[in-house]
């Protein structure tokens, strides 16, 4: 340090008029410089910008990636000066040749936000999240800008200085630890493709149950259906566990399973007259026609069978059911509360509000019909 001062004192006891003046000229260079660029050249670009691609000026503007040439070009000019000169400090280049390489590493890092606000735009890549890896690859740019800056200030070689960080690989592993755990969730989730922007996931570990909004380094942001935010930890969302409901949108089939409570006392066996007036019926007459009486034939049936068929029939003609997936009407194990008759089947439309509505409609007509069959739903607090 002591040298470095005598070498400053020398540096200002040396100087005389000329190497004033050619210090002064050095430093207007620089100060032109700054105001070419920063009040002309730039705002020159914007202009450009606003006038053919409007999309683009938002995004350059939003990021800053074109000011960091007017902080750049000055110091250029006074390091490019300082070499020329005679008897400059050494510290005083380094200072300067370490604010360059600062600054260009701010640059490298606008750069990389600004092609990643491309990306997002991009609609064919908007739903494929990398800013978990933007986030990775600007904390290890900013790391490198920081050894190096340091080192040619020191006038050091940057293998030197890193050597020293062996010892404090422990540290640094604790440091960063959900940084490196959120860094390998992040490569699982994007290279299996476990979950994209947009998705519809449901974290029950968090109370998360709805639309990912952004998958980061660190945390998975998702916008619940009562319009709240869940921030959750990457790692912590792989190692708990989630539900992704997409794969119903792209396969178009989302599953209906709705359970109506019979009540097991009204189930009874059904004679020929029976099935006849089911058959004479304007509703069910069309469905039934024909089937009961073969049914009939081989095995006796009960009214529940009867209910079965129709609805199986009834379904099926339901142009928004899919008859090529799981398609069940079943009955589940009875208990005290009843026989519970369950309708499995999937719906073609997946959009939430439509797809319960043909759930509703599908329950109340299956409610509403249960008369017709001598049958009744099972009520805890019913007067029946």
């Amino acid at each position: 340090m002591d040298k470095h001062i005598d070498a400053i004192e020398k540096f200002i006891a040396g100087l005389n008029g000329n190497y004033l003046e050619i210090f002064g000229y050095i430093l207007g260079f620089s100060i032109t410089g700054y105001i070419i660029f920063k009040l002309i050249v730039v705002k020159l670009i914007g202009l450009y910008l606003s006038h053919r691609r409007k999309d683009w000026e938002s995004i350059f503007k939003c990021h800053k990636t074109f000011n960091i040439i007017p902080t750049l070009i000055p110091l250029i000019i006074l390091y490019i000066g300082s070499e020329n000169l005679r008897n400059v400090p050494k510290i005083i280049e380094n200072t300067l040749l370490a604010f360059i390489t600062w600054v260009i590493t701010l640059g490298i890092v606008r750069v990389i936000r600004t092609l990643h606000a491309f990306y997002r735009r991009n609609p064919a890549t908007s739903r494929n999240s990398i800013t978990g890896y933007i986030q990775f690859m600007n904390i290890i740019i900013f790391l490198v800008g920081i050894v190096v800056s340091i080192c040619v200030f020191l006038n050091k070689s940057p293998l030197v200085f890193l050597s020293g960080l062996g010892a404090l690989t422990a540290v640094l592993v604790l440091v960063f630890r959900e940084t490196i755990m959120s860094f390998m969730a992040g490569i699982q989730i994007n290279v299996n493709k476990l979950i994209q922007k947009q998705d519809w996931i449901e974290a029950p570990a968090f109370g998360a149950d709805g639309d990912v909004i952004d998958i980061t380094l660190h945390v998975v942001k998702i916008r619940n259906w009562d319009n709240t935010i869940s921030v959750i930890p990457t790692y912590k969302l792989l190692e708990t566990g989630f539900k992704n409901w997409q794969e119903i949108y792209r396969v178009e089939g989302r599953r209906i399973t709705r359970a109506i409570i019979i009540d097991q006392s009204t189930i009874k066996m059904m004679d020929e007259k029976d099935i006849k007036t089911l058959e004479k019926d304007k509703f069910l007459g069309t469905l039934l026609k024909g089937k009961l009486n073969k049914a009939n034939e081989k095995d006796p049936v009960t009214n529940l069978t009867v209910l079965r068929k129709y609805l199986a029939a009834y379904l099926h003609s339901n142009h928004l059911i899919r008859n090529d997936m799981t398609f069940m009407i079943r009955l589940l194990e009875p208990s005290d509360s009843g026989l519970p008759l369950q309708i499995y089947v999937f719906s073609k439309e997946t959009d939430w509000q439509k797809y319960e509505e043909i759930q509703s409609k599908i329950t109340e007509y299956a409610l509403a019909i249960l008369p017709k069959f001598g049958l009744r739903a099972y009520q805890r607090n019913s007067d029946k």
